[in-house]
């Protein structure tokens, strides 16, 4: 899938259809940027009331976004245009990036490749873990199908997708729930038994650590409330 951009660059202004084609395309880009910026207000809004029940998120870290120009054989793409795209955009184990690149991409291939609407929209999240981080990743996907056929040799449709990291609020979801759901995560996207293991102790390493900073600050406050209550005594 090339991107909008170079799908206009690629337009002849001196060729009077192609200079048609041209302002397409770009009507078109315009009505996907704003697709883009209607995403990214409802992500921010999700954020703001802690995100998905499953996997409450505190705060959004990183957000990217890609306007893609789809033919025919642009669903052949998808997978490696997936994977580079989150190779550049998640940290941690690789394995655990690519295996949710292949339930993604997976997911993109039936929605973009055997869609037959107008216009359509879906999304998903995954969870993975970045240092010692647990991390929530949220990507939307919207198209519109092109219905001027001349316009066909650049492209079908016209697809966005907005990516958002946002770290998992770990006070609001306990330690088995998480560990469930992450491995469920794992099996499905064919992540090996060593790699499952690897991941699964990290992520109890994770826990233990904000547990541990959380009794730390619950220590610090009770010490700061004891100090502010004592009585200074000149002289004393």
């Amino acid at each position: 899938m090339s991107t909008v951009r170079k799908a206009i660059e690629s337009c002849d202004d001196t060729n009077e259809l192609e200079a048609a084609q041209k302002e397409a395309l770009e009507a078109l880009y315009t009505v996907a940027e704003q697709q883009a910026d209607i995403f990214m207000m409802e992500i921010m809004d999700s954020i703001k009331v802690g995100g998905d029940k499953k996997i409450p998120v505190t705060s959004l870290v990183a957000q990217t976004r890609e306007i893609r120009a789809m033919t025919a054989k642009s669903t052949e793409d998808i997978q490696d245009t997936v994977a580079g795209c989150l190779d550049a955009f998640l940290g941690g184990n690789k394995d655990v990036v690519g295996g949710i690149g292949k339930l993604l991409s997976g997911a993109l291939n039936v929605f973009l490749g055997e869609s037959v609407g107008a216009i359509g929209q879906t999304e998903k999240y995954y969870i993975l873990t970045e240092g010692l981080s647990a991390v929530r990743f949220d990507v939307k996907c919207w198209y519109r199908s092109i219905q001027c056929k001349s316009l066909y040799s650049k492209a079908e449709k016209v697809t966005c997708f907005v990516g958002t990291k946002s770290i998992v609020d770990l006070s609001k979801i306990d330690l088995s729930t998480f560990v469930y759901l992450y491995q469920q995560q794992l099996i499905n996207s064919g992540v090996t038994g060593a790699d499952i293991r690897s991941e699964l102790k990290l992520v109890k390493e994770i826990y233990n650590e904000f547990q541990t900073t959380v009794s730390e600050n619950t220590i610090l406050k009770g010490l700061r409330k004891q100090n502010s209550n004592e009585i200074l005594v000149p002289g004393f």
